[in-house]
């Protein structure tokens, strides 16, 4: 999202983007039940303790088939959220609609999602994909919402490919 903010205040300063598993905000890709949910678990979550929500949302929320050793690291980043910072992410996410910024977008974007995102789901990629006119979209085949740690190898050959035509 913060790619798209400033796309939004300084498009003539953008060549390209990237944008991967992510979202224009909860409230442009989810039902307003579903982002309430979402805000709610995430409000609760950050005043828990975060190893106690590194347990509960890793792996289940992030990967399709990560290593065990993916998952300790990942575990270890969830766990270490600060309360306010989590807190924060959670209201610009369910608060925040950068939707009438992508149908603007003139530069090459290229969109990466895992096929197996639980967190931004392949529909959000789809409805990325429909509004940002001329954008390239890649599905990898058994990754989640961090496709970029899950599946590195294929996720770097996408990003190199669309770099050396940008």
């Amino acid at each position: 999202m913060l790619a798209q903010e400033i796309f939004r205040l300084q498009p003539a300063r953008v060549d390209s983007l990237i944008l991967c598993d992510t979202y224009a905000g909860w409230k442009w890709s989810f039902p307003e039940d579903a982002v309430e949910k979402r805000r709610a678990r995430c409000y609760r979550d950050a005043a828990r303790p975060g190893d106690e929500v590194a347990a509960e949302w890793v792996p289940a929320d992030f990967f399709v088939n990560a290593s065990e050793e993916l998952v300790a690291e990942m575990r270890d980043v969830v766990a270490e959220f600060h309360q306010l910072g989590f807190r924060l992410m959670t209201k610009v996410l369910a608060d925040v609609d950068t939707s009438s910024v992508l149908p603007r977008v003139t530069v090459p974007t290229l969109l990466v999602w895992g096929d197996g995102d639980l967190r931004s789901p392949p529909g959000v990629a789809e409805q990325f994909h429909m509004a940002v006119p001329h954008s390239e979209l890649h599905m990898i085949a058994g990754a989640g919402h961090v496709s970029n740690m899950e599946k590195p190898d294929e996720f770097n050959a996408i990003v190199r490919q669309f770099l050396s035509k940008a």
